[in-house]
């Protein structure tokens, strides 16, 4: 098994997002491919500002998703957004279909034409593959 905690983020290709409807066990499968390297990745760029930033980007997203608006940002940005509320789920209580849904509205953001750079200070960083 390959050690995801000293690997560096990568952006998933986009043929191996999940499909909308994936069931919980097969989503947590998928954030698990990135969780740790994003984390690290953002805690790197945004240094001491990490938790307040992760914590309003989340609650941003979360706003946006109650209001209807479509899922926007850069792809590492609701990629980030995925795994932390991965991390917050169980303390959330928040049931299962209705975390799936906002999952898979993060992942349609995710899946968007142009929004596959990536979101940060460091505009070299590879953006989602297209393939």
């Amino acid at each position: 098994m390959a050690d995801t905690i000293s690997q560096p983020f990568r952006m998933p290709e986009s043929d191996s997002l999940p499909p909308a409807g994936t069931p919980l066990e097969g989503m947590i499968r998928f954030i698990s491919t990135f969780e740790l390297a994003i984390i690290r990745q953002f805690r790197e760029r945004w240094g001491e500002e990490y938790k307040g930033r992760v914590q309003a980007h989340w609650s941003e997203c979360v706003r946006r998703f109650k209001a209807g608006a479509p899922a926007e940002g850069p792809a590492d940005e609701l990629l980030l957004c995925l795994a932390y509320d991965c991390v917050l789920g169980p303390y959330l209580g928040v049931p299962e279909p209705h975390k799936l849904v906002f999952w898979d509205w993060l992942l349609a953001g995710v899946r968007q034409p142009g929004l596959g750079r990536s979101g940060g200070e460091n505009p070299g960083e590879p953006g989602l593959a297209n393939g």
